[in-house]
């Protein structure tokens, strides 16, 4: 479930903010890196019922750890 909660969340942000992942993204998939960082990033759960103002986890220091590895 948490493999699939992950993966659904750069699904996300891959449509909301295709520039974001971009560099990282060959042939319309991301790459391996944005996997490794994502699979032990913190992420919290989305709870029922609540409104977020964005996505359960900080973007930009995902994109700085995801940087940080290339």
């Amino acid at each position: 479930m948490s493999v699939w909660y992950r993966a659904g969340m750069l699904w996300a942000l891959k449509q909301v903010q295709p520039d974001l992942l971009a560099q990282w993204t060959h042939n319309g998939e991301l790459g391996d890196v944005v996997f490794q960082v994502a699979a032990t990033f913190p992420m919290k759960k989305i709870q029922v019922g609540v409104v977020y103002d964005g996505p359960p986890f900080e973007v930009q220091e995902f994109v700085k750890q995801v940087a940080a590895r290339t």
